[in-house]
């Protein structure tokens, strides 16, 4: 495989979400910590429908990262609040699924647009379980496991699993032949007054 690219989307979306969280001068200040190519490639403004270095990427969440003393909770919520827009703006229609394991192979098929020169692949999708593999990462991508982590999460919950986890099994810093995350959920939500199971929220 060759070098591997992000759409435009998620670039956007991210520095969008920085940029909100941050400041547009401490945004500003991380771009500037990049080295001069990751920083000429993520030069705004970002065209959704092109690809990006996934390498710039991936550059720019370790400075955010390191910004926060290693600490990576604010880049997972930024993530997952990315994600929520995402799934309750233009891919709404993947909340309102009513399997989880349906919506974790939609997501999958999200994935393989997200990214070019990798293969995605559902090995297990059933009830509370699911395994899916990336194939074409390298270590040098490790920190994108937090933002995968982080679109099935919120994914599941918006479509009414609670409990959700999504841990790397085969973690992508293994840089073995594939990476691989195992997602796990309850299904459905506490029982409402009447017996009831509420419906998932789409906002």
């Amino acid at each position: 495989m060759g070098e591997v690219l992000i759409k435009g989307t998620a670039v956007h979306d991210t520095l969008a979400s920085m940029r909100e969280g941050r400041g547009d001068a401490a945004l500003r200040a991380l771009l500037a910590s990049l080295r001069p190519e990751h920083r000429a490639a993520l030069e705004e403004p970002i065209l959704v429908t092109a690809w990006y270095p996934l390498d710039a990427y991936t550059a720019l969440i370790e400075a955010s990262i390191l910004a926060d003393a290693g600490d990576t909770t604010n880049f997972s919520r930024r993530a997952e609040r990315v994600v929520e827009a995402q799934l309750t703006g233009v891919y709404r229609l993947f909340a309102r699924l009513a399997a989880p394991e349906a919506l974790v192979k939609r997501v999958a098929a999200a994935h393989r647009t997200y990214f070019s020169g990798t293969e995605v692949e559902v090995v297990e999708a059933q009830t509370c379980q699911a395994r899916v593999r990336y194939r074409g990462f390298t270590g040098r991508h490790r920190v994108i496991e937090l933002a995968i982590a982080a679109f099935y999460r919120k994914a599941l919950e918006l479509s009414g699993a609670r409990d959700a986890s999504a841990v790397f099994s085969a973690p992508i810093s293994d840089q073995g032949p594939y990476a691989e995350v195992v997602l796990r959920w309850a299904v459905g939500k506490a029982a409402g007054p009447r017996g009831e199971r509420p419906r998932p929220q789409v906002r």
